[in-house]
């Protein structure tokens, strides 16, 4: 067999279906309503004992922004912990929530990565997690004012779901590449593609394979670059695209809801248990049109039981890790990626908990900047794949420079201006074009630098790199808002930490001598 559209069109669907969540209810909503929730159950720092809500905390002044760093605590809404043994700043709630829910998600997606090489499931597995992740969602429903700690079950149970979800995806996108029906490759399968079309399961045998190992040496590093972002693209594009009209539908139904209900909670838990059904319904078709693919001979012409699978996934994903030091460019590319998606993912909830505590945006308003950056970021994942590399012939490392230094100017300006609306509206535009190329672009080396036949454990290593630093980002800027009580602070952090990944990926990092290690993997 061979990738067709038909395979893409059915991959791109897993992306619909749950990049809203990610997008809609993970970076905007859920940090909202944490906060919220947190906010209405806090009391004032200055004596532990009034709550928050019926004190009036002026706004934050902020004549000299880069500077106003205190540790005043007078007028600081913390919310008890455990019976009131610890106090932690509402702003600080989330971050601690979605630090420790990668923590978990980690550990579900090394788990089922050896299922997802080791069986014929990968299909199964994505469906599961899929309707999981939107029956989870949907329990969001069912939260009163003070059930913030169901709120955090709620967001770590879901955002494993799509952590499992992302990394099957992803090992699919190097199949993909790999069996793409390249201009300079011909033979005889292309005979074979309507049959193919009808399978829905597919053993695919290396020996029959479009590329096979000997094939893929003689493409050049621009003509799979070019293939891999484009398909990366259009994964990336349909979730943008599906993540926009629901943010948009979202912000329209958030107005209505507030003019018959004035609880804010209830509406923003309804916005987001709505999302969990949109994720839970698509998972239908994706269950119908998507191609079961795996590799008969990496199953070893037997299918493993569940344990073993998980074992040997385990067995591999060591195996990966202690071998990585002979692959020493996907070590540096994984080392820079650290920093890279540490920084890039941590901007999102500091930016919105910013917006919503030091400029006092409203629900309503920062819905508006969840569109903006959904709207740019489709614009940066279209752009960068088709018309910086297609068009202008850049290559994909040069490109991931590139975006670092343009996502670099968003923590940068935070340090030193931002203080309107208008400001942070312009921000959400240029932080979407930079998080959209950057998400293209990054799926899309890495799939073409991993060995062949560990798809999953490699993109479980990727997604573990990117989840530990998510672990690390999260949890190092709510131990700085609860220190300093401000999250001005935070940008001087994220910029630091962007800082970092750039002499890495530009200078010791080599694309063309990475793929050269791949292929040398056993």
């Amino acid at each position: 067999m061979h990738t067709t559209k038909s395979d893409i069109t059915a991959w791109s669907l897993i992306a619909l279906a749950a990049e809203p969540y990610v997008v809609s209810v993970l970076g905007s909503y859920t940090p909202i309503l944490l906060e919220q929730l947190a906010r209405e159950n806090g009391v004032l720092g200055s004596d532990h004992l009034t709550p928050c809500i019926s004190h009036v905390i002026p706004p934050i002044l902020d004549p000299n922004p880069s500077l106003n760093i205190t540790t005043e605590n007078v007028n600081v809404c913390v919310l008890p912990i455990l019976n009131g043994k610890f106090y932690i700043d509402t702003s600080s709630y989330a971050l601690y929530t979605f630090s420790f829910s990668v923590l978990i998600q980690t550990i579900c997606v090394l788990t089922i990565s050896g299922i997802a090489d080791n069986t014929p499931y990968k299909k199964r597995l994505i469906v599961l997690f899929g309707s999981l992740g939107g029956l989870t969602t949907m329990l969001f429903f069912l939260l009163g004012s003070h059930n913030y700690y169901a709120a955090s079950i709620f967001a770590i149970l879901a955002n494993c779901c799509f952590g499992c979800v992302n990394v099957l995806m992803n090992s699919y996108l190097t199949l993909l590449v790999q069996n793409y029906p390249y201009e300079n490759i011909k033979n005889n399968n292309n005979n074979n593609e309507n049959e193919n079309e009808n399978d829905r399961d597919v053993d695919v045998d290396e020996n029959s394979s479009l590329i096979n190992s000997e094939d893929i040496n003689t493409i050049e590093n621009s003509e799979l670059g070019k293939v891999s972002s484009r398909i990366s693209g259009i994964g990336t594009t349909t979730g943008y695209i599906a993540a926009l009209l629901i943010q948009i539908t979202s912000l329209l139904s958030l107005k209505y809801l507030k003019s018959i209900h004035d609880d804010m909670i209830w509406c923003i838990k309804t916005i987001i248990g709505s999302i969990g059904i949109w994720w839970f319904v698509w998972q239908i078709p994706i269950g119908l049109f998507l191609r079961n693919i795996y590799n008969k001979k990496l199953l070893n012409n037997s299918r493993l039981s569940i344990t073993k699978s998980i074992k040997k996934g385990y067995y591999d994903l060591f195996h990966a890790a202690n071998k990585i030091k002979d692959l020493k460019d996907i070590y540096l590319f994984l080392l820079g990626w650290f920093f890279l998606s540490d920084s890039i993912t941590t901007i999102n909830s500091t930016a919105i908990l910013f917006a919503k505590t030091n400029l006092n945006m409203t629900t309503i308003s920062l819905a508006k900047i969840g569109v903006l950056v959904m709207i740019s970021a489709i614009t940066g994942s279209i752009l960068i794949p088709n018309i910086i590399i297609g068009y202008f012939k850049f290559d994909l490392q040069h490109a991931l420079i590139g975006l670092i230094i343009w996502c670099l100017c968003v923590p940068m300006y935070g340090i030193v201006a931002l203080s309107t609306n208008i400001e942070m509206y312009c921000l959400a535009i240029w932080y979407g074009v930079g998080l959209g190329g950057l998400s293209t672009v990054s799926k899309g080396i890495f799939s073409i630098i991993i060995p062949k036949g560990k798809e999953s454990v490699f993109f479980s290593i990727f997604s573990l790199t990117d989840k530990t630093s998510s672990i690390v980002g999260p949890f190092l800027i709510g131990l700085i808002i609860n220190y300093f009580h401000n999250l001005r602070g935070a940008f001087w952090v994220l910029s630091f930490i962007l800082i970092i990944s750039l002499p890495i990926l530009s200078i010791k990092f080599d694309l063309s001598r990475a793929r050269m290690e791949s292929q040398n993997f056993v």
